[in-house]
């Protein structure tokens, strides 16, 4: 064999390998928990799903609206919490983390993500006259496929996409992600069945959710239902220390 060959073969070989590793590790290489910590405020909600005990916070009790928070990948919720237990005064707010995230038990999945949202929607559905949702980044897909499923009055996507999977090839384009890819986040799928009124947030400079996606995801909204705003000079991490982001969301959810 010519060392020509023997270099293509071994390289073809370590690819074929690598895309092995992708496969079973994915999720590892998707989701990042941010595990137990010391949290400013101790966790005062549980939720039993099955045999997986999710953990977070319930604050502003007794309103007459809820609101649900689904947070971003490798983000720790409990910081929004004294922040929008201000702008949101209006709600009693849930902030629970995810599967594996935080102090929630079990490992993180699409399907265990989207099963959990519906179950802590089902949990407090009954107690509030209306029920809102606000979902940032990874969130935004959890949102929409509450959102597709339940009654919403209103709904927040913050740097939101159409597809993990989309995103994946963007960012990976020598892996066909389609072929691996378990979760696939494809909440566009979704989009064309919610009913409720939503705003579409997106940072001017994000490098981690391409402006075409989030257009996408936009395109499958009704679009008598859907607001949209660009917070300027704002990337994908830094839109959170943007004034006029919280403004946005202020306005929004403050409307009759």
């Amino acid at each position: 064999m010519s060392t020509l060959k023997w270099i293509l073969f071994t390289a073809i070989g370590l690819y074929l390998v690598s895309l092995i590793g992708l496969y079973f590790l994915q999720r590892q290489l998707l989701y990042f928990p941010r595990h137990a910590v010391n949290y400013e405020v101790e966790h005062n909600y549980e939720l039993q799903v099955n045999d997986v005990t999710l953990r977070g916070w319930m604050v502003n009790e007794g309103r007459p609206a809820a609101m649900i928070f689904y947070g971003g990948n490798a983000e720790r919720i409990d910081f929004y919490i004294k922040n929008f237990q201000i702008l949101f005064s209006g709600h009693t707010i849930y902030f629970v983390n995810y599967r594996g995230y935080g102090e929630s038990d079990g490992r993180p999945s699409q399907q265990a993500l989207y099963s959990d949202a519906l179950a802590v929607y089902d949990a407090i559905k009954t107690k509030y006259e209306r029920i809102d949702l606000l979902g940032k980044s990874l969130g935004s897909g959890v949102a929409v496929y509450v959102a597709a499923n339940r009654p919403v009055h209103r709904m927040a996507l913050v740097t939101p996409y159409d597809s993990i999977l989309n995103v994946a090839k963007t960012h990976y384009s020598m892996i066909p992600v389609g072929l691996i890819l378990k979760d696939k986040y494809e909440s566009w799928k979704y989009a064309e069945k919610i009913s409720a009124q939503t705003l579409l947030v997106s940072a001017e400079n994000d490098q981690t959710i391409p402006a075409a996606s989030t257009a996408n995801l936009a395109a499958h909204i009704r679009p008598d239902l859907l607001t949209v705003k660009q917070i300027k000079g704002a990337d994908h991490n830094s839109i959170s220390a943007e004034e006029s982001y919280y403004e946005a969301l202020v306005d929004f959810f403050g409307r009759p």
